[in-house]
């Protein structure tokens, strides 16, 4: 499953609307579509909260990540 999310600038907004089901843990892939100059020649990280604890993912070259 994939969850697409598009990245303007500092403005993210999901795309779709399937929902992500309680311990889908490192099954759900989350892939990131950015515009704006300030995404060019940068590490790009997500961060994930649930339960009021944060995990943060380095994305991959192709801009997506699991969600841990």
């Amino acid at each position: 499953m994939q969850v697409l999310f598009s990245v303007h600038n500092q403005c993210i907004t999901k795309i779709g609307s399937d929902p992500i089901v309680d311990d889908s843990i490192n099954y759900v892939q989350a892939k990131f579509k950015f515009s704006g100059s300030i995404w060019d020649n940068v590490v790009k990280t997500a961060v994930f909260t649930y339960n009021g604890t944060s995990y943060t993912t380095v994305l991959s070259e192709y801009d997506d990540c699991y969600i841990p």
